[in-house]
This record gives structure tokens, C-alpha cells and sequence, in this order.
């Protein structure tokens, strides 16, 4: 969700909520890319990197994440799955359908595989166990 508006409100349409994220997601996305080192820029793709700005945008977590951790080990299926580890909004457990905020989980089941799909297409660079 959008958190530059400094506001919670409910009501926002999809066509709205699409808008503000095509606004920002250059920005968001030169911003996850600083955190990337030599290793991480080996073998981080297109779509795993906008799997990754989704996760950014929604939660502000960036460069001492999971996902930029293992990418720096040479880790992309396991920086990949830290996409999943990310499901909770305003303290509720959003993998919990009741808890009302599924669609911030539903977005991780969406972008997970996508990402660990291309995660496995990377030659191993030999480096890590």
C-alpha cells in the first residue's frame, strides 16, 4: 500500500492505488538498486527485482532485508523466499484471511513464485555453499 500519504483510509480503488504505485515505482526501484553490491547485481533479474520493489513499497524494508542479505551471499532462490516473510499490516497477520488484510499476503503468493522461478533459470557464480 501507498504510504506516502501519511494517511490510513479505506475506499481507495484499484485504478488509484495503480496510479500512485506507476508514480513511484521508479523511484522506489533506484533506491532498492543502491542496496544491491557486485554480488547481488550478478543475480538479481527484471522480475525478481520488481518482486522485491513490491515488498519495499508496501513495508519500507530495504537494504537489511532477507531478500538483499542472500542476494549478496548468492542466495536468489532464498533471497526469493523472504518475499513471504513479509505478511503482516498494522500488526495483524495478513496470511489470516479474517484478520481483513489478505491482499497484502495475496500479493506475496502472487510475486513469490514469479520471483523464485526466475531465481532458479541464474547459473550458479561458485559462490557460497
Amino acid at each position: 500500500g501507498e504510504t506516502m500519504t501519511g494517511r490510513l483510509e479505506s475506499g481507495y480503488t484499484k485504478e488509484y492505488c495503480h496510479s500512485l504505485f506507476s508514480s513511484r515505482f521508479t523511484q522506489y526501484s533506484s533506491q532498492l538498486y543502491s542496496c544491491y553490491d557486485d554480488t547481488a547485481k550478478k543475480y538479481v533479474t527484471p522480475k525478481m527485482h520488481a518482486a522485491f520493489v513490491d515488498v519495499y513499497y508496501n513495508t519500507g524494508a530495504k537494504c537489511k532485508t532477507g531478500m538483499i542479505r542472500n542476494l549478496k551471499k548468492g542466495k536468489p532462490v532464498q533471497a526469493c523466499d523472504y518475499i513471504l516473510k513479509y505478511k503482516r499490516a498494522g500488526g495483524k497477520d495478513c496470511s489470516v484471511r479474517s484478520n481483513g488484510c489478505y491482499g497484502v499476503y495475496d500479493r506475496r503468493l502472487k510475486f513469490h513464485p514469479i520471483c523464485v522461478e526466475d531465481a532458479k533459470k541464474i547459473p550458479k557464480q561458485g559462490i557460497g555453499p
